[in-house]
């Protein structure tokens, strides 16, 4: 179980592994967010030095700057690449499921044990990772990246480290340095916070890299997992018109031709959100815009009322349309592939983190699991969704007014009697499931 201290620096500082695994773009265009321009100051080399790509993969990748990247005949992404199928005529990229050498062969890292451990970790992941892997043009990691990031300017994403090391000796070659937006909303009166929970404790435990703890791919697989599925989200709505493409072109304006038609689009333009005050909190929170007096009056019982009433799966998915689009498609797998459920809470600013208002499993409210349905078949269309939304997806169930630590186990008979002395009288903490 994950302890109390490290949650407790978690919420001090707002940074949580989904901060860290937090991106929007990833360079300087007009339709990213992430203030990041260079990935990484240091020495970085093509994993497999045998890749057909190895004389140029690093140079097409080491900045992330809107200039930067290469053209698609240079780069391809991955799906695109096959000499052993149709590949080139495509007209989706999940239509292609690269084999573990293809996507090694786009493995960039700073660190040799980095490109082992990634490698060790493919063998551990769900088969529909490695389809989703067929949208990128390479795979970064490096010792001083965070956050984790996809750059649509030169196609690649960019993993923090912190994701792959097994031994205390790998954590130590990974530079200690903060995650940009951890001081962002410290004037408002209330914590986002979120967790992944499987059977009524934490789905994983989280190290800091100076636990001197050891770690095995069973530690790792559903955190590293979550965070693919968000990543690989990104790259696989920017690339969906990639058939249309000019592949002369340099990447990122090959895919700006066609952002207005992607996936993460056809959301927005179909089941678009709503509240104003919490798009303006998402951009106080994720992009360091300055408070106002409104936004800093909001309890965190206010916010969970706008938001319960809207379509997100996480606050998050306010800062763009991209990052809506991924938070929903990971949610999703990691409920259909491992049976996890995501927590999503707004906590007080008291000694006991009080949850003004949460929900766990929110993709099986009604105002979201239409719009996780459309991400999921937009993605990885199946006949399979239809049932899996109308049953095997689970119920929804409040946490509100609870300490948030006193809320893993949603059905211990504490939890369920501080639930029902705290909620009396109070409209905004009925633990019934919501009417919509």
């Amino acid at each position: 179980m994950i302890t109390r201290r490290l949650n407790l620096n978690i919420l001090l500082t707002t940074v949580t592994l989904f901060l860290i695994a937090g991106c929007g773009g990833g360079d300087s265009s007009k339709y990213s967010t992430n203030n990041v321009e260079t990935p990484t100051k240091n020495i970085i080399d093509v994993y497999d030095k045998d890749s057909k790509y190895s004389e140029v993969i690093v140079g097409c990748v080491a900045k992330s700057t809107y200039n930067a990247g290469c053209s698609l005949d240079t780069l391809p992404i991955i799906a695109l690449s096959s000499t052993s199928s149709d590949a080139r005529s495509l007209k989706r990229v999940s239509d292609f499921t690269p084999t573990k050498e293809q996507i090694l062969e786009r493995l960039v890292v700073s660190d040799k044990w980095m490109g082992d451990n990634f490698s060790i970790m493919l063998d551990h992941l769900p088969e529909d990772i490695k389809k989703l892997f067929g949208a990128v043009t390479a795979i970064v990691i490096s010792k001083d990246i965070i956050p984790s990031y996809y750059s649509p300017s030169t196609g690649a994403i960019y993993l923090d480290p912190r994701y792959f090391w097994f031994t205390p000796e790998e954590a130590k070659t990974i530079l200690e340095k903060e995650d940009y937006r951890s001081n962002y909303g410290k004037s408002l009166q209330f914590i986002p916070a979120w967790r992944y929970i499987k059977e009524n404790d934490y789905a994983y435990k989280s190290y800091s890299i100076d636990s001197g703890k050891t770690r095995t791919p069973e530690d790792i697989k559903l955190s590293l997992a979550r965070l693919l599925y968000h990543e690989l989200a990104h790259a696989n709505d920017f690339v969906a018109n990639i058939d249309k493409a000019d592949k002369n072109k340099k990447i990122g304006d090959a895919l700006e031709e066609f952002i207005d038609q992607s996936p993460s689009a056809l959301l927005n333009d179909k089941y678009p959100l709503k509240d104003a005050d919490l798009k303006s909190l998402a951009g106080v929170l994720y992009r360091g815009d300055p408070s106002t007096e409104r936004l800093n009056a909001l309890t965190s019982a206010d916010v969970g009322k706008k938001f319960e009433s809207d379509g997100a799966d996480d606050l998050y998915g306010f800062n763009n349309r991209f990052e809506d689009f991924a938070m929903l498609f990971e949610a999703t797998m990691m409920k259909k592939n491992f049976q996890v459920e995501r927590d999503v809470a707004f906590l007080s600013k008291d000694s006991s983190y009080t949850v003004g208002w949460g929900e766990r499993n929110r993709i099986a409210s009604e105002s979201v699991k239409e719009r996780a349905k459309f991400v999921a078949n937009q993605l990885l269309p199946s006949d399979e969704w239809d049932q899996f939304f109308d049953s095997d997806v689970g119920s929804l169930q409040k946490l509100n007014n609870v300490g948030w630590f006193d809320s893993v186990d949603i059905n211990s008979s504490e939890t369920q009697r501080r639930l029902k002395t705290l909620s009396s009288g109070v409209k905004i903490m009925d633990f019934k499931s919501p009417e919509y």
